[in-house]
């Protein structure tokens, strides 16, 4: 305390004038000050400013205790006029407390100091005698109601909606919560829903509902409800507008009445308040009930942070059935405080998420990494509208899933829908999200289902299952299907490196290309292969049950939040920008060794090349860029010869589709000649193996041809040769000067429906290494 008073006394704005004892029954040191505020000299020698601001204002500032880690309470003088902002709502009996800073007055001090509390005091009397407190460009600052006990959530947009240009009273439905102690409502908290209601005699008693709660026993709920009174736009030819300031001072029903005829909304309010008396006279309620009033101001301009010049004010007045539930000039009103009710503007809002932009989207997989990101989206009012997974809740899923078991006596985590689980919690998020619980297989192999569940006017479909089948089915769903572009996310090595793919515009590259360009980038890299091939951590089953396993690779909830949190990000930026417009995309993050440093590296991916194979155009060749920049390279080094290479990458026998990302060179023991390229075995056998352990294997080969020729009838022979020595389909690529052909090799079969009249002459021959 000694300091605060010699700052005081060396302050020079203020003046100390006594120090009184300590209160016995408070704990508080009370000191009185004089603030001299610098103004202008033509009001000094009146004393004060026009709007009341005196050169020398006295101020009470109450130190408890606690000082110097509670800042002092500060009172202004009993007379100060009340038509300033930035006062906090007290009643005309108290002290007013001016607003000096907006938040906690006791976090200000300890970061700024007890010297900077003095200066901003000051600076508030001098902006207050300029009426410069607040700024109209920024808006008009509503009252301030930080202070009061109760709350009252509501979706203030809603509420400002059913205002008309007409003075007029809505009932709506009030959720209550009450706090008692020694027999009274110690605060009241509830949400005003959006629920309209009809009030008569006959409604009364089913509208109002008391529950007492035994666990904590002096907790009370219930029903009841919430009148919202509104003035005209315009009266008597003139805008009806409350343009002046004026504090929170309502304490009875008379200054309710007053502050009511101040806005222009009295005569409606008072007469639903008599109807209401009526229609409860012959109820059988016997609690006190808490009854909601909403009185609507029109300001001059919009309020601070809105778009609506509308002013909400909230009230609580008690009915007490022993009174016949009458309503007098000295029943109590209570202030209240409103908090926005869970929406999604005001989650984007908290979250820094000033575009206000929503679109919807699609997530596939309500599992660990799954109902991370969409929970993460949807506490930031960017909730999934669609949620997909045929799976249901267990036990062991509380070690890693965004959702927690509730206690209590029914049983959680046991047999319910991941999907519906997930809908529902974002539902309490204030969004909604329609859950199937269905296998993504199943739909995508259904038109019927594709379209009513996968629909192209949504923005994006997040495939976080982590599944080979599910990427393989969205990849297998043909261009035709018009489905939204898919983004996969998926985590690796024990959850030390994060996957987020983004398809191309048309789906090229689609889901499976761009994985493979990720899988291939990946084993370039020393650092990511040494996690995914050399070190990873295989699957393991665990036992979650007696004699029930669950095959899984172990990570931690916090491992799997390290990435997902930072995928989630990824999504909200993706879905303001927009999708790559000519590209997909690819972001791969990994864990440092130090476990919690985190790097992205981030690489657009160019459309994929797509070929129909010859004798069978059911069955399509794609592959890289990258692919095709090395053949073009290949094959003008060698523009008098053929030549060649082996083709690396996966096939789909879901979608028929060979996806071709890398290449192997051709052995050293290759012969290159005009019309022939023959493949060396040199090795070969060698190289391919290192790739199978990549889960990636020799799909064929490619060779070139010096004119514009398509298969010869020696590629569609080694074709049907390669079909009888293998097992799964390969492809001939065949790379002219200007374009690509492809053959497909079928195991034990022969290539069928080809004109061989037609075929060229050329004779090359090209073995290809079994896989």
């Amino acid at each position: 305390m000694s300091n605060a008073i010699c700052i005081i006394n060396e302050h020079p704005a203020v003046d100390c004038l006594k120090i009184e004892p300590v209160d016995g029954s408070s704990g508080f040191i009370t000191i009185r000050i004089v603030v001299r505020p610098s103004l202008p000299r033509k009001w000094c020698a009146s004393g004060e400013s026009p709007n009341g601001i005196r050169t020398h204002e006295p101020v009470t500032m109450r130190f408890s205790l606690e000082y110097p880690l509670m800042a002092p309470l500060i009172l202004l003088r009993q007379d100060f006029p009340r038509r300033f902002p930035h006062m906090y709502s007290r009643q005309p009996h108290e002290s007013p407390v001016p607003c000096i800073f907006d938040g906690k007055l006791s976090e200000f001090m300890i970061r700024e100091g007890f010297t900077e509390i003095l200066n901003q005091l000051a600076s508030w009397f001098e902006r207050a005698a300029m009426d410069e407190l607040t700024d109209y460009d920024q808006g008009w600052e509503p009252t301030r109601r930080d202070t009061c006990e109760d709350m009252i959530v509501a979706d203030a947009h809603s509420l400002r909606s059913r205002v008309s240009h007409k003075a007029g009273c809505a009932f709506y439905q009030f959720n209550y919560s009450c706090e008692i102690g020694r027999g009274q409502a110690i605060r009241w908290r509830g949400e005003v829903t959006q629920k309209s209601i009809r009030l008569s005699h006959g409604s009364a008693g089913s509208i109002f509902e008391s529950n007492q709660v035994q666990c904590p026993p002096q907790l009370r709920t219930g029903t009841s409800l919430a009148i919202l009174a509104w003035p005209p736009e315009r009266s008597a030819g003139k805008a009806v507008v409350a343009d002046q300031y004026s504090p929170e001072t309502v304490y009875n029903v008379a200054t309710l009445r007053e502050r009511a005829v101040e806005f222009n909304c009295a005569k409606y309010l008072f007469q639903r308040l008599d109807w209401l008396k009526r229609c409860m006279r012959d109820s059988r309620i016997t609690n006190a009930v808490p009854i909601v009033i909403i009185l609507c101001a029109r300001r001059p301009t919009h309020l601070i942070n809105s778009n609506s010049a509308l002013e909400l004010c909230y009230y609580v007045v008690e009915l007490d059935p022993a009174s016949e539930f009458a309503v007098n000039e000295s029943t109590h009103v209570r202030l209240a405080a409103h908090h926005a009710k869970v929406a999604p503007q005001m989650l984007m809002s908290l979250s820094g998420d000033r575009s206000g932009d929503h679109v919807p989207w699609i997530q596939v997989g309500a599992g660990s990494l799954g109902s991370k990101i969409a929970l993460h989206l949807a506490r930031a009012g960017r909730a999934p509208e669609i949620v997909i997974d045929s799976n249901t809740l267990s036990p062991h899923n509380a070690a890693r899933h965004g959702l927690t078991p509730t206690a209590g006596p029914s049983p959680s985590f046991s047999g319910q829908s991941k999907a519906s689980a997930l809908a529902g919690a974002i539902s309490a998020l204030g969004q909604d999200a329609r859950d199937i619980h269905e296998d993504i297989v199943n739909i995508v192999h259904d038109s019927a289902g594709t379209i009513q569940w996968l629909p192209e006017s949504h923005w994006s479909i997040i495939n976080s299952t982590a599944s080979l089948v599910v990427r393989e089915a969205l990849s297998a769903v043909p261009a035709s299907a018009r489905i939204p572009r898919v983004i996969e996310t998926s985590l690796y090595a024990a959850g030390n490196i994060g996957l987020f793919t983004v398809e191309g515009p048309q789906r090229n590259p689609n889901t499976t290309d761009i994985f493979l360009e990720a899988h291939r980038m990946m084993l370039k890299n020393a650092k990511y292969r040494s996690l995914t091939v050399e070190g990873a951590d295989p699957l393991q089953r665990h036992m979650i049950g007696e004699g029930c396993g669950s095959l899984t690779t172990p990570m931690s909830d916090a491992q799997i939040s390290m990435l997902g949190a930072p995928m989630a990000r990824i999504l909200a930026d993706l879905q303001r920008s927009g999708l790559p417009n000519a590209t997909g995309r690819i972001y791969l993050g990994s864990i440092a060794e130090d476990g919690y440093s985190i790097s992205w590296e981030v690489l657009d991916v160019k459309p994929w090349i797509v070929l129909s194979a010859y004798g069978d155009p059911q069955w399509k060749i794609r592959f890289s860029a990258e692919v095709d920049s090395q053949i073009r390279a290949e094959s003008a080094s060698y523009t008098d010869v053929e030549t060649g290479g082996i083709l690396i990458g996966r096939f789909s026998e879901a979608s028929q589709t060979f996806h071709v990302c890398d290449l192997l060179p051709a052995p050293a023991d290759s012969v290159r000649t005009l019309k022939k390229f023959v493949l060396g075995t040199k090795g070969v056998t060698r190289r391919i193996e290192k790739f199978q352990s990549t889960d990636l294997y020799c799909l064929g080969t490619w060779h070139s041809h010096l004119t514009e020729a398509g298969p010869s009838s020696q590629d569609w022979e080694t074709a049907g040769l390669i079909g009888q020595s293998r097992l799964t389909p390969s492809v001939l690529l065949i790379r002219t000067p200007t374009s690509y052909c492809a053959v497909l090799a079928k195991p034990s079969s022969q290539i069928t429906g080809v004109d061989r009249s037609q075929l060229s002459t050329d004779t090359d021959s090209t073995l290809l290494s079994s896989r």
